[in-house]
Protein backbone atom coordinates (compact mmCIF):
# COMPACT_ATOMS: atom_id res chain seq x y z
CA UNK A 1 0.00 0.00 0.00
CA UNK A 2 2.78 2.43 0.89
CA UNK A 3 4.64 1.75 -2.35
CA UNK A 4 1.41 2.48 -4.23
CA UNK A 5 0.71 5.70 -2.31
CA UNK A 6 4.26 7.06 -2.63
CA UNK A 7 3.55 7.68 -6.30
CA UNK A 8 0.44 9.72 -5.51
CA UNK A 9 0.88 11.50 -2.18
CA UNK A 10 3.24 14.06 -0.70
CA UNK A 11 5.54 12.65 1.98
CA UNK A 12 3.64 14.26 4.85
CA UNK A 13 0.38 12.66 3.65
CA UNK A 14 1.75 9.12 3.71
CA UNK A 15 0.11 6.95 6.40
CA UNK A 16 2.44 6.07 9.24
CA UNK A 17 0.18 3.27 10.42
CA UNK A 18 -2.27 1.04 8.58
CA UNK A 19 -5.06 -0.67 10.53
CA UNK A 20 -6.82 -3.46 8.59
CA UNK A 21 -10.57 -4.01 9.10
CA UNK A 22 -12.85 -6.47 7.38
CA UNK A 23 -15.39 -3.69 6.87
CA UNK A 24 -15.91 -0.07 7.92
CA UNK A 25 -18.55 0.76 10.58
CA UNK A 26 -21.56 2.53 9.09
CA UNK A 27 -24.16 4.82 10.63
CA UNK A 28 -27.93 4.51 9.88
CA UNK A 29 -27.49 6.77 6.81
CA UNK A 30 -24.99 4.38 5.26
CA UNK A 31 -22.02 6.69 5.79
CA UNK A 32 -18.80 5.77 7.56
CA UNK A 33 -19.28 6.16 11.33
CA UNK A 34 -16.01 7.97 12.04
CA UNK A 35 -16.35 8.04 15.86
CA UNK A 36 -16.33 4.24 15.83
CA UNK A 37 -13.09 3.98 13.88
CA UNK A 38 -10.29 2.55 15.98
CA UNK A 39 -7.75 5.03 17.34
CA UNK A 40 -4.20 3.60 17.41
CA UNK A 41 -3.12 2.13 20.75
CA UNK A 42 -0.01 3.31 22.60
CA UNK A 43 1.83 0.20 21.47
CA UNK A 44 0.93 0.87 17.85
CA UNK A 45 2.05 4.50 18.11
CA UNK A 46 5.34 3.43 19.66
CA UNK A 47 5.79 0.98 16.81
CA UNK A 48 5.24 3.80 14.30
CA UNK A 49 8.05 5.87 15.86
CA UNK A 50 10.37 2.88 15.64
CA UNK A 51 9.35 2.15 12.05
CA UNK A 52 10.03 5.72 10.91
CA UNK A 53 13.61 5.34 12.03
CA UNK A 54 13.91 1.88 10.54
CA UNK A 55 12.59 3.01 7.14
CA UNK A 56 15.24 5.74 6.77
CA UNK A 57 18.16 4.74 4.59
CA UNK A 58 21.08 6.21 6.55
CA UNK A 59 23.47 5.70 3.63
CA UNK A 60 21.50 8.33 1.69
CA UNK A 61 22.50 11.12 4.12
CA UNK A 62 25.85 12.72 4.79
CA UNK A 63 26.64 14.05 8.27
CA UNK A 64 25.18 17.54 7.73
CA UNK A 65 22.07 16.20 5.98
CA UNK A 66 21.56 13.85 8.93
CA UNK A 67 21.77 16.82 11.34
CA UNK A 68 19.19 18.71 9.31
CA UNK A 69 16.90 15.69 9.04
CA UNK A 70 16.96 15.03 12.79
CA UNK A 71 16.44 18.72 13.53
CA UNK A 72 13.40 18.86 11.25
CA UNK A 73 11.91 15.70 12.69
CA UNK A 74 12.27 17.18 16.18
CA UNK A 75 10.04 20.17 15.32
CA UNK A 76 7.51 18.55 12.96
CA UNK A 77 4.23 17.67 14.74
CA UNK A 78 3.74 14.43 12.78
CA UNK A 79 6.59 12.13 11.87
CA UNK A 80 6.48 11.22 8.15
CA UNK A 81 6.47 7.57 7.12
CA UNK A 82 9.76 8.03 5.24
CA UNK A 83 12.34 10.75 4.68
CA UNK A 84 14.75 11.34 1.81
CA UNK A 85 17.34 14.04 1.08
CA UNK A 86 15.06 15.50 -1.60
CA UNK A 87 12.07 15.97 0.73
CA UNK A 88 11.21 19.60 1.45
CA UNK A 89 10.45 20.97 4.91
CA UNK A 90 6.97 21.95 3.74
CA UNK A 91 6.19 18.64 2.04
CA UNK A 92 7.08 16.90 5.31
CA UNK A 93 4.41 18.94 7.13
CA UNK A 94 6.23 22.15 7.99
CA UNK A 95 4.85 25.68 7.65
CA UNK A 96 6.10 29.22 8.25
CA UNK A 97 5.54 29.20 12.03
CA UNK A 98 7.30 25.85 12.41
CA UNK A 99 10.04 27.23 10.16
CA UNK A 100 10.61 29.98 12.72
CA UNK A 101 10.94 27.40 15.48
CA UNK A 102 13.28 25.31 13.34
CA UNK A 103 15.59 28.23 12.54
CA UNK A 104 15.90 29.23 16.21
CA UNK A 105 16.42 25.60 17.26
CA UNK A 106 19.15 25.41 14.62
CA UNK A 107 20.80 28.45 16.16
CA UNK A 108 20.80 26.94 19.64
CA UNK A 109 21.75 23.36 18.74
CA UNK A 110 24.20 23.83 15.85
CA UNK A 111 25.33 27.43 16.48
CA UNK A 112 24.28 28.41 12.96
CA UNK A 113 22.35 31.67 12.62
CA UNK A 114 20.41 31.69 9.34
CA UNK A 115 17.77 34.18 8.15
CA UNK A 116 14.31 32.64 8.04
CA UNK A 117 14.12 33.19 4.29
CA UNK A 118 16.78 30.51 3.84
CA UNK A 119 14.25 27.70 4.28
CA UNK A 120 12.11 29.11 1.47
CA UNK A 121 15.10 29.44 -0.84
CA UNK A 122 16.57 26.04 0.08
CA UNK A 123 13.55 23.97 1.18
CA UNK A 124 14.93 20.41 0.81
CA UNK A 125 17.17 18.59 3.27
CA UNK A 126 19.92 18.40 0.64
CA UNK A 127 19.78 22.09 -0.32
CA UNK A 128 19.41 23.36 3.26
CA UNK A 129 22.31 21.20 4.45
CA UNK A 130 24.35 22.48 1.51
CA UNK A 131 23.84 26.06 2.68
CA UNK A 132 24.90 25.12 6.22
CA UNK A 133 28.01 23.43 4.84
CA UNK A 134 28.83 26.53 2.78
CA UNK A 135 28.64 28.72 5.88
CA UNK A 136 30.79 26.39 7.93
CA UNK A 137 33.43 26.11 5.22
CA UNK A 138 33.56 29.88 4.73
CA UNK A 139 34.04 30.40 8.46
CA UNK A 140 30.96 32.61 8.82
CA UNK A 141 29.58 32.74 12.34
CA UNK A 142 26.43 34.52 11.33
CA UNK A 143 24.72 35.25 8.06
CA UNK A 144 22.38 38.05 7.11
CA UNK A 145 19.36 38.22 4.86
CA UNK A 146 21.73 38.91 1.97
CA UNK A 147 22.89 35.29 2.22
CA UNK A 148 19.70 34.37 0.38
CA UNK A 149 20.06 35.58 -3.22
CA UNK A 150 17.54 38.31 -4.16
CA UNK A 151 15.60 37.73 -7.35
CA UNK A 152 15.79 40.51 -9.94
CA UNK A 153 12.16 41.56 -9.64
CA UNK A 154 12.68 44.71 -11.71
CA UNK A 155 14.06 42.77 -14.67
CA UNK A 156 11.16 40.34 -14.40
CA UNK A 157 8.67 43.23 -14.44
CA UNK A 158 10.28 44.76 -17.53
CA UNK A 159 10.08 41.43 -19.33
CA UNK A 160 6.43 40.95 -18.38
CA UNK A 161 5.56 44.35 -19.85
CA UNK A 162 6.17 42.75 -23.25
CA UNK A 163 3.03 40.65 -22.70
CA UNK A 164 0.74 43.69 -22.32
CA UNK A 165 -1.73 44.74 -25.02
CA UNK A 166 -0.63 47.56 -27.30
CA UNK A 167 -3.33 49.89 -25.93
CA UNK A 168 -6.10 50.30 -23.38
CA UNK A 169 -9.31 52.27 -24.00
CA UNK A 170 -9.35 55.39 -21.80
CA UNK A 171 -12.45 55.91 -19.71
CA UNK A 172 -14.03 59.35 -19.29
CA UNK A 173 -15.00 60.70 -15.88
CA UNK A 174 -18.34 59.85 -14.29
CA UNK A 175 -20.95 62.55 -13.82
CA UNK A 176 -22.49 61.96 -10.35
CA UNK A 177 -25.64 63.85 -11.33
CA UNK A 178 -26.34 61.73 -14.42
CA UNK A 179 -24.71 58.30 -13.98
CA UNK A 180 -27.43 55.74 -13.25
CA UNK A 181 -25.52 52.46 -12.94
CA UNK A 182 -21.90 51.64 -12.14
CA UNK A 183 -20.64 48.05 -12.21
CA UNK A 184 -17.51 47.50 -10.12
CA UNK A 185 -15.35 44.38 -10.29
CA UNK A 186 -13.64 43.79 -6.91
CA UNK A 187 -10.96 41.24 -6.05
CA UNK A 188 -10.05 40.31 -2.48
CA UNK A 189 -13.65 40.99 -1.51
CA UNK A 190 -13.73 38.50 1.38
CA UNK A 191 -10.69 39.98 3.12
CA UNK A 192 -10.64 42.60 5.87
CA UNK A 193 -10.13 45.65 3.64
CA UNK A 194 -12.16 44.05 0.85
CA UNK A 195 -15.24 43.78 3.06
CA UNK A 196 -15.08 47.51 3.77
CA UNK A 197 -14.55 48.33 0.10
CA UNK A 198 -17.67 46.34 -0.84
CA UNK A 199 -19.70 47.99 1.92
CA UNK A 200 -18.47 51.46 0.95
CA UNK A 201 -19.62 50.90 -2.63
CA UNK A 202 -23.01 49.41 -1.82
CA UNK A 203 -23.83 51.98 0.85
CA UNK A 204 -23.53 54.65 -1.87
CA UNK A 205 -26.53 53.59 -3.92
CA UNK A 206 -28.98 56.52 -4.01
CA UNK A 207 -31.82 57.96 -6.04
CA UNK A 208 -29.48 58.73 -8.96
CA UNK A 209 -26.79 56.03 -9.00
CA UNK A 210 -26.97 52.31 -8.27
CA UNK A 211 -23.77 50.36 -7.68
CA UNK A 212 -23.47 46.71 -8.62
CA UNK A 213 -20.49 44.78 -7.24
CA UNK A 214 -19.03 41.90 -9.23
CA UNK A 215 -17.06 40.19 -6.47
CA UNK A 216 -14.35 37.71 -7.33
CA UNK A 217 -14.49 34.89 -4.78
CA UNK A 218 -12.74 31.54 -4.58
CA UNK A 219 -15.54 29.02 -4.09
CA UNK A 220 -17.03 25.88 -5.64
CA UNK A 221 -20.06 27.80 -6.96
CA UNK A 222 -21.80 31.20 -6.81
CA UNK A 223 -23.94 30.24 -3.80
CA UNK A 224 -20.89 29.24 -1.77
CA UNK A 225 -19.14 32.42 -2.93
CA UNK A 226 -21.97 34.62 -1.66
CA UNK A 227 -21.92 32.74 1.64
CA UNK A 228 -18.21 33.56 1.97
CA UNK A 229 -18.95 37.24 1.34
CA UNK A 230 -21.73 37.25 3.92
CA UNK A 231 -19.56 35.47 6.47
CA UNK A 232 -16.69 37.92 5.97
CA UNK A 233 -18.99 40.94 6.11
CA UNK A 234 -20.67 39.62 9.26
CA UNK A 235 -17.31 38.92 10.91
CA UNK A 236 -16.03 42.44 10.23
CA UNK A 237 -19.35 44.15 10.93
CA UNK A 238 -19.93 45.48 7.39
CA UNK A 239 -22.72 43.25 6.09
CA UNK A 240 -26.21 44.49 5.28
CA UNK A 241 -28.81 42.01 4.06
CA UNK A 242 -29.77 44.49 1.32
CA UNK A 243 -26.32 44.06 -0.25
CA UNK A 244 -27.13 40.63 -1.69
CA UNK A 245 -29.40 42.11 -4.39
CA UNK A 246 -26.50 44.17 -5.75
CA UNK A 247 -23.77 41.52 -5.71
CA UNK A 248 -22.83 39.11 -8.46
CA UNK A 249 -20.23 36.49 -7.57
CA UNK A 250 -17.47 35.90 -10.13
CA UNK A 251 -15.55 32.64 -9.90
CA UNK A 252 -12.29 31.85 -11.65
CA UNK A 253 -8.53 31.72 -11.15
CA UNK A 254 -6.90 35.15 -11.38
CA UNK A 255 -3.52 33.59 -12.14
CA UNK A 256 -4.93 32.22 -15.42
CA UNK A 257 -5.65 34.11 -18.64
CA UNK A 258 -9.27 35.34 -18.68
CA UNK A 259 -9.48 33.77 -15.17
CA UNK A 260 -9.99 30.41 -16.88
CA UNK A 261 -13.61 31.42 -17.58
CA UNK A 262 -15.64 30.33 -20.62
CA UNK A 263 -15.43 32.84 -23.48
CA UNK A 264 -19.03 33.99 -23.01
CA UNK A 265 -18.57 34.83 -19.30
CA UNK A 266 -15.35 36.70 -20.03
CA UNK A 267 -17.05 38.64 -22.83
CA UNK A 268 -19.91 39.63 -20.51
CA UNK A 269 -17.46 40.87 -17.88
CA UNK A 270 -15.46 42.97 -20.33
CA UNK A 271 -18.61 44.63 -21.63
CA UNK A 272 -20.39 45.18 -18.29
CA UNK A 273 -17.68 46.37 -15.91
CA UNK A 274 -17.09 50.12 -15.50
CA UNK A 275 -14.52 50.10 -12.67
CA UNK A 276 -11.95 47.53 -11.53
CA UNK A 277 -10.66 47.51 -7.94
CA UNK A 278 -7.85 44.97 -7.71
CA UNK A 279 -7.45 44.47 -3.99
CA UNK A 280 -6.69 40.74 -3.89
CA UNK A 281 -3.13 39.69 -3.04
CA UNK A 282 -1.08 37.09 -1.24
CA UNK A 283 0.34 38.77 1.85
CA UNK A 284 3.22 37.04 3.61
CA UNK A 285 6.12 38.34 5.67
CA UNK A 286 8.66 35.77 4.50
CA UNK A 287 7.77 34.20 1.14
CA UNK A 288 10.27 35.04 -1.62
CA UNK A 289 9.29 36.83 -4.84
CA UNK A 290 8.92 33.71 -6.97
CA UNK A 291 6.48 32.20 -4.49
CA UNK A 292 4.29 35.34 -4.71
CA UNK A 293 4.72 36.09 -8.40
CA UNK A 294 1.61 34.29 -9.71
CA UNK A 295 -0.69 35.66 -7.00
CA UNK A 296 0.56 39.25 -7.00
CA UNK A 297 2.10 39.96 -10.40
CA UNK A 298 0.66 37.60 -13.02
CA UNK A 299 -2.81 37.98 -11.51
CA UNK A 300 -2.50 41.77 -11.76
CA UNK A 301 -1.76 41.49 -15.48
CA UNK A 302 -4.76 39.18 -15.96
CA UNK A 303 -7.09 41.51 -14.04
CA UNK A 304 -5.73 44.48 -15.98
CA UNK A 305 -6.50 42.64 -19.21
CA UNK A 306 -10.14 42.99 -18.24
CA UNK A 307 -9.66 46.72 -18.86
CA UNK A 308 -8.14 46.12 -22.29
CA UNK A 309 -11.32 44.69 -23.80
CA UNK A 310 -14.92 45.80 -24.08
CA UNK A 311 -16.03 49.11 -22.61
CA UNK A 312 -13.43 51.55 -21.20
CA UNK A 313 -12.80 51.12 -17.46
CA UNK A 314 -11.03 52.77 -14.55
CA UNK A 315 -8.42 50.52 -12.93
CA UNK A 316 -7.68 50.91 -9.22
CA UNK A 317 -4.81 48.85 -7.76
CA UNK A 318 -4.31 48.42 -4.02
CA UNK A 319 -0.55 48.30 -3.59
CA UNK A 320 1.53 48.89 -0.45
CA UNK A 321 4.09 51.27 1.00
CA UNK A 322 6.30 48.16 1.16
CA UNK A 323 7.38 49.23 -2.34
CA UNK A 324 9.28 52.10 -0.65
CA UNK A 325 11.18 50.08 1.94
CA UNK A 326 14.73 50.87 0.84
CA UNK A 327 17.47 53.12 2.22
CA UNK A 328 17.03 55.40 -0.79
CA UNK A 329 13.49 56.37 0.23
CA UNK A 330 14.23 56.44 3.96
CA UNK A 331 17.06 58.90 3.31
CA UNK A 332 14.98 60.92 0.83
CA UNK A 333 12.17 61.12 3.38
CA UNK A 334 14.55 62.43 6.04
CA UNK A 335 15.91 65.01 3.59
CA UNK A 336 12.44 66.21 2.55
CA UNK A 337 11.26 66.40 6.17
CA UNK A 338 14.34 68.46 7.10
CA UNK A 339 13.42 70.86 4.29
CA UNK A 340 9.90 71.23 5.68
CA UNK A 341 8.27 69.24 2.87
CA UNK A 342 5.51 66.68 3.28
CA UNK A 343 7.37 63.57 2.12
CA UNK A 344 7.86 61.21 -0.82
CA UNK A 345 5.92 62.52 -3.81
CA UNK A 346 3.19 60.40 -5.40
CA UNK A 347 4.76 61.16 -8.78
CA UNK A 348 8.00 59.33 -7.90
CA UNK A 349 8.73 56.58 -10.44
CA UNK A 350 10.05 54.14 -7.76
CA UNK A 351 13.39 53.76 -9.52
CA UNK A 352 14.92 54.18 -6.06
CA UNK A 353 13.54 50.78 -5.03
CA UNK A 354 14.14 48.89 -8.28
CA UNK A 355 16.83 47.17 -6.22
CA UNK A 356 17.18 46.80 -2.48
CA UNK A 357 13.71 45.59 -1.50
CA UNK A 358 14.30 42.61 0.78
CA UNK A 359 10.86 41.03 1.10
CA UNK A 360 9.04 39.07 -1.59
CA UNK A 361 5.77 40.89 -0.88
CA UNK A 362 7.22 44.36 -1.46
CA UNK A 363 9.10 43.10 -4.52
CA UNK A 364 5.91 41.64 -6.02
CA UNK A 365 4.01 44.87 -5.42
CA UNK A 366 6.87 46.87 -6.99
CA UNK A 367 6.79 44.65 -10.08
CA UNK A 368 3.00 44.96 -10.36
CA UNK A 369 3.19 48.76 -10.03
CA UNK A 370 5.87 49.00 -12.71
CA UNK A 371 3.72 46.99 -15.12
CA UNK A 372 0.61 49.06 -14.34
CA UNK A 373 2.46 52.34 -15.00
CA UNK A 374 3.54 51.02 -18.39
CA UNK A 375 -0.11 50.18 -19.10
CA UNK A 376 -0.92 53.76 -18.09
CA UNK A 377 1.40 54.92 -20.87
CA UNK A 378 -0.77 52.86 -23.24
CA UNK A 379 -4.05 54.50 -22.25
CA UNK A 380 -5.08 52.82 -18.98
CA UNK A 381 -6.63 55.30 -16.57
CA UNK A 382 -6.94 54.89 -12.83
CA UNK A 383 -4.92 54.92 -9.63
CA UNK A 384 -2.33 52.95 -7.71
CA UNK A 385 -3.22 53.24 -4.01
CA UNK A 386 -0.46 52.68 -1.44
CA UNK A 387 -1.66 52.05 2.13
CA UNK A 388 0.64 51.38 5.07
CA UNK A 389 -0.78 49.54 8.10
CA UNK A 390 -4.54 49.03 7.78
CA UNK A 391 -5.98 49.09 11.30
CA UNK A 392 -9.43 48.56 12.84
CA UNK A 393 -12.73 50.29 12.13
CA UNK A 394 -12.51 53.80 13.55
CA UNK A 395 -15.91 53.65 15.28
CA UNK A 396 -15.79 50.33 17.17
CA UNK A 397 -12.29 48.94 16.60
CA UNK A 398 -13.44 45.85 14.67
CA UNK A 399 -10.29 44.41 13.15
CA UNK A 400 -8.33 41.48 11.84
CA UNK A 401 -6.43 40.25 14.91
CA UNK A 402 -3.81 38.49 12.78
CA UNK A 403 -2.04 41.80 12.37
CA UNK A 404 1.52 42.84 13.18
CA UNK A 405 0.61 45.95 15.18
CA UNK A 406 -2.01 44.12 17.23
CA UNK A 407 0.41 41.26 17.87
CA UNK A 408 2.80 43.89 19.24
CA UNK A 409 0.13 45.10 21.66
CA UNK A 410 -0.61 41.58 22.88
CA UNK A 411 3.07 40.75 23.17
CA UNK A 412 3.53 43.86 25.32
CA UNK A 413 0.82 42.69 27.71
CA UNK A 414 2.26 39.15 27.81
CA UNK A 415 5.84 40.31 28.45
CA UNK A 416 5.09 43.41 30.48
CA UNK A 417 7.74 45.07 28.31
CA UNK A 418 7.68 47.19 25.15
CA UNK A 419 10.64 48.30 23.00
CA UNK A 420 11.86 51.89 22.98
CA UNK A 421 11.56 52.55 19.23
CA UNK A 422 10.90 56.10 18.01
CA UNK A 423 9.92 55.42 14.39
CA UNK A 424 6.59 56.87 13.29
CA UNK A 425 3.88 54.36 12.37
CA UNK A 426 1.73 54.89 9.29
CA UNK A 427 -1.46 53.30 10.65
CA UNK A 428 -4.84 54.26 9.18
CA UNK A 429 -8.32 52.92 10.08
CA UNK A 430 -9.72 50.44 7.56
CA UNK A 431 -12.79 52.57 6.80
CA UNK A 432 -10.56 55.51 5.82
CA UNK A 433 -8.39 53.27 3.63
CA UNK A 434 -11.51 51.88 1.94
CA UNK A 435 -12.71 55.43 1.42
CA UNK A 436 -9.47 56.35 -0.36
CA UNK A 437 -9.64 53.21 -2.52
CA UNK A 438 -13.22 53.77 -3.60
CA UNK A 439 -12.77 57.54 -3.99
CA UNK A 440 -9.78 57.12 -6.30
CA UNK A 441 -11.54 54.33 -8.26
CA UNK A 442 -14.50 56.59 -9.07
CA UNK A 443 -12.60 59.88 -9.22
CA UNK A 444 -9.00 59.35 -10.40
CA UNK A 445 -6.91 62.31 -9.24
CA UNK A 446 -5.38 62.95 -12.67
CA UNK A 447 -7.46 63.73 -15.75
CA UNK A 448 -5.46 62.05 -18.50
CA UNK A 449 -2.97 59.76 -16.80
CA UNK A 450 -2.63 56.94 -14.34
CA UNK A 451 -1.66 58.29 -10.92
CA UNK A 452 -0.51 57.16 -7.46
CA UNK A 453 -2.35 57.99 -4.22
CA UNK A 454 -0.58 57.60 -0.88
CA UNK A 455 -2.59 56.69 2.21
CA UNK A 456 -0.81 58.31 5.14
CA UNK A 457 -1.91 58.75 8.73
CA UNK A 458 -3.10 62.13 10.05
CA UNK A 459 -1.66 62.20 12.66
CA UNK A 460 1.15 59.67 12.82
CA UNK A 461 2.29 58.24 16.15
CA UNK A 462 5.64 56.98 17.42
CA UNK A 463 5.85 53.19 17.70
CA UNK A 464 6.73 53.34 21.42
CA UNK A 465 3.87 55.79 22.10
CA UNK A 466 1.45 53.47 20.31
CA UNK A 467 2.48 50.58 22.54
CA UNK A 468 2.68 52.72 25.69
CA UNK A 469 -1.01 53.53 25.21
CA UNK A 470 -1.46 50.20 27.00
CA UNK A 471 -0.12 51.83 30.17
CA UNK A 472 -2.53 54.76 29.85
CA UNK A 473 -5.45 52.31 29.75
CA UNK A 474 -4.37 50.30 32.76
CA UNK A 475 -1.98 47.63 31.49
CA UNK A 476 1.25 47.11 33.43
CA UNK A 477 3.93 47.58 30.78
CA UNK A 478 7.37 49.16 30.95
CA UNK A 479 9.61 50.56 28.21
CA UNK A 480 12.94 48.80 27.60
CA UNK A 481 15.70 49.72 25.19
CA UNK A 482 15.46 47.57 22.07
CA UNK A 483 18.53 45.41 22.83
CA UNK A 484 17.21 44.49 26.29
CA UNK A 485 13.67 43.95 25.04
CA UNK A 486 15.00 41.70 22.29
CA UNK A 487 16.76 39.49 24.88
CA UNK A 488 13.65 39.45 27.08
CA UNK A 489 11.44 38.31 24.20
CA UNK A 490 13.89 35.69 22.94
CA UNK A 491 14.35 34.25 26.42
CA UNK A 492 10.60 34.11 27.07
CA UNK A 493 9.86 32.25 23.83
CA UNK A 494 12.96 30.14 23.18
CA UNK A 495 14.28 29.42 26.68
CA UNK A 496 11.11 29.50 28.79
CA UNK A 497 8.74 28.32 26.01
CA UNK A 498 6.21 31.00 26.96
CA UNK A 499 3.30 31.86 24.70
CA UNK A 500 3.76 35.15 22.89
CA UNK A 501 1.87 36.80 20.04
CA UNK A 502 5.12 37.69 18.23
CA UNK A 503 6.33 34.09 18.00
CA UNK A 504 5.39 33.71 14.28
CA UNK A 505 7.31 36.93 13.51
CA UNK A 506 10.46 36.31 15.55
CA UNK A 507 12.59 36.47 12.43
CA UNK A 508 11.51 40.07 11.92
CA UNK A 509 11.38 41.43 15.46
CA UNK A 510 14.67 39.88 16.63
CA UNK A 511 16.60 40.70 13.47
CA UNK A 512 16.21 44.48 13.23
CA UNK A 513 12.77 45.64 14.32
CA UNK A 514 13.64 49.37 14.27
CA UNK A 515 14.83 49.01 10.68
CA UNK A 516 12.01 46.71 9.64
CA UNK A 517 9.26 49.12 10.70
CA UNK A 518 10.73 52.33 9.27
CA UNK A 519 8.09 54.22 7.32
CA UNK A 520 8.99 57.19 5.09
CA UNK A 521 6.89 60.33 5.31
CA UNK A 522 4.48 60.59 2.38
CA UNK A 523 2.86 63.36 0.39
CA UNK A 524 -0.80 62.49 -0.23
CA UNK A 525 -2.01 65.33 -2.48
CA UNK A 526 -3.59 62.96 -5.00
CA UNK A 527 -5.48 61.07 -2.31
CA UNK A 528 -6.80 64.36 -0.93
CA UNK A 529 -7.87 65.49 -4.41
CA UNK A 530 -9.89 62.32 -5.01
CA UNK A 531 -11.45 62.46 -1.54
CA UNK A 532 -12.60 66.04 -2.17
CA UNK A 533 -14.11 65.07 -5.55
CA UNK A 534 -15.77 62.09 -3.93
CA UNK A 535 -17.74 64.24 -1.51
CA UNK A 536 -20.31 64.56 -4.32
CA UNK A 537 -20.83 60.79 -4.23
CA UNK A 538 -20.49 59.97 -0.55
CA UNK A 539 -22.07 63.09 0.89
CA UNK A 540 -19.21 63.86 3.26
CA UNK A 541 -15.61 65.03 2.97
CA UNK A 542 -12.93 62.74 4.47
CA UNK A 543 -9.99 64.55 2.88
CA UNK A 544 -8.62 65.55 6.32
CA UNK A 545 -7.61 61.92 6.77
CA UNK A 546 -7.41 59.76 9.89
CA UNK A 547 -4.66 58.27 12.02
CA UNK A 548 -3.66 57.15 15.49
CA UNK A 549 -4.76 59.38 18.35
CA UNK A 550 -4.80 58.10 21.96
CA UNK A 551 -8.59 58.01 21.74
CA UNK A 552 -8.50 55.94 18.54
CA UNK A 553 -6.05 53.46 20.04
CA UNK A 554 -8.32 53.24 23.07
CA UNK A 555 -11.14 52.10 20.78
CA UNK A 556 -8.87 49.38 19.38
CA UNK A 557 -7.86 48.21 22.86
CA UNK A 558 -11.51 48.19 23.99
CA UNK A 559 -12.44 45.98 21.04
CA UNK A 560 -9.54 43.60 21.68
CA UNK A 561 -10.57 43.44 25.32
CA UNK A 562 -14.19 42.76 24.38
CA UNK A 563 -13.37 39.84 22.06
CA UNK A 564 -10.86 38.32 24.50
CA UNK A 565 -7.73 39.01 22.46
CA UNK A 566 -6.41 41.10 25.35
CA UNK A 567 -7.17 40.45 29.04
CA UNK A 568 -8.84 43.14 31.10
CA UNK A 569 -6.41 45.76 32.45
CA UNK A 570 -5.46 45.34 36.11
CA UNK A 571 -3.32 48.42 36.75
CA UNK A 572 -4.10 52.06 37.38
CA UNK A 573 -5.24 53.97 34.31
CA UNK A 574 -5.06 57.60 33.30
CA UNK A 575 -7.64 57.08 30.54
CA UNK A 576 -10.88 55.09 30.61
CA UNK A 577 -11.50 52.51 27.91
CA UNK A 578 -14.36 53.70 25.70
CA UNK A 579 -17.64 51.81 25.55
CA UNK A 580 -18.10 50.19 22.12
CA UNK A 581 -20.92 48.25 20.46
Amino acid sequence: IKVFLKKRLASYAMPSLIVVWDKLPLNPNGKVDKPKLQFPTNNQLALVSANVASEIDESEFDDTEREVRDLWLSVLPTKPASVSVDDSFFDLGGHSILATKMIFTLKKQLNIDLPLGTIFKYPTIKAFAGEISRIRESGEVKTTAEAVPVYDYAADAKKLVETLPASYPSRENFNPAETKNINVFVTGATGFLGSYIVANLLNRSNAVTTFQVFAHVRAKDEKAGLERLIKAGTTYGTWNTKFADNIEVVLGDLSKAQFGLPAEKWFNLTNNIDVIIHNGALVHWVFPYLKMRDANVISTINVMNLAAEGKPKFFDFVSSTSTLDTDYFFNLSDKLSAEGKTGILESDDLHGSSTGLGGGYGQSKWAAEYIIRRAGERGLRGTIVRPGYVTGFSENGSCNTDDFLLRCLKSGVQLGKIPDISNTVNMVPVDQVAQVVVSTSLNPPKENELAVAHVTAHPRILFKDYLYSLRKYGYNVEIEDYASWRKTLESAIIDKNQDNALYPLLHMVLDDLPGNIRAPELDDSNAVASLKKDAKWSGFDRSAGAGATPEQIGIYIAFLNKVGYLPAPTGSATLDLPSIT
